[in-house]
């Protein structure tokens, strides 16, 4: 009988104890882009109501743009050859890597 006594009064103490959960993020995103002020590169992503995705790119005269797929595989390739150049990107609905020089961005084309 006093055994079933304290079990209750074990399970009352729990049960007015506050409970405080503190997670801190499992995954923090760091964004290091350059936005074309210092003339650095900049990457827009413009998508209009019909479907088409375009690619701005500006300050990266010179330079490759490169389109992978989430797995990684390279998708296409594309040589800039002007300071400020717009791009229709031509690819399936999914979620793309784009980098030209040290800039990276994720595309989701839908």
């Amino acid at each position: 009988m006093m055994r079933k006594i304290y079990y209750i009064i074990f399970a009352l103490g729990f049960m007015s104890m506050p409970v405080v959960a503190h997670a801190d993020p499992a995954i923090e995103i760091i964004e290091t882009d350059y936005d074309g002020q210092k003339g650095g590169i900049s990457l827009r992503v413009i998508s209009d109501g019909n479907g088409q995705t375009r690619l701005r790119i500006t300050n990266a005269n010179g330079q490759t743009l490169s389109i992978y797929d989430v797995s990684g595989a390279p998708v296409k390739r594309i040589k800039v050859d002007g300071v400020d150049k717009t791009y229709e990107l031509n690819l399936r609905k999914g979620c793309y890597i784009v980098k030209v020089g040290n800039v990276v961005r994720k595309v989701s084309v839908s």
